[in-house]
């Protein structure tokens, strides 16, 4: 090797170095942008997350409530219910009343317990007593309208009316 290729040789490795020192500042460079960058995207990720779950929590609590809102109107519908059947039971006796022009006398209290209502208006209804058949299966229909055995019931109240 001759000293001008030695020469043009350190000239070579000397703008190789150049290079590469001005490749490694630019990739430093690179990676602290790189590194801000990733640090502005993870803080804006954890304040999303902390606002993502804050939310969750709103909306669970408000579920909480409506769920408990629902149950309450739905107790308050089931016991109106219940208590508009009662009324129109002792409404259908008075109406009944009025129309057969009977006296008003005491009478037996209705049963609480739907099979045991049920039964005394069938007893009653076997031994000629119509019009307390009628009452007790009035009582009945209105108290108890999603039992299976409405159906029959509305069939001895219009035989009590045929006997």
């Amino acid at each position: 090797m001759t000293s001008g290729e030695g020469d043009k040789l350190k000239k070579d490795v000397a703008v190789l170095q150049a290079q590469l020192a001005a490749s490694q500042l630019q990739a430093e460079k690179g990676r602290k942008k790189l590194k801000k960058v990733l640090e502005q995207a993870t803080g804006m990720l954890n304040r999303n997350n902390a606002d993502v779950g804050a939310q969750v929590e709103r909306l669970e609590s408000n579920l909480r409530k409506i769920s408990g809102t629902t149950e309450a109107n739905s107790k308050t519908v089931a016991d109106l219910g219940k208590s508009f059947s009662e009324f129109r039971a002792k409404i259908d006796v008075k109406l009944e009343r009025l129309a057969i022009g009977a006296p008003k006398k005491k009478q037996a209290p209705v049963p609480e317990d739907k099979e045991k209502l049920f039964a005394a208006a069938q007893l009653q209804g076997s031994h000629g007593k119509y019009a307390e058949a009628r009452r007790l299966l009035r009582h009945f229909i209105s108290r108890f309208p999603g039992d299976p055995r409405v159906p029959n019931a509305y069939l001895m109240l219009g035989d009590t009316y045929y006997r």
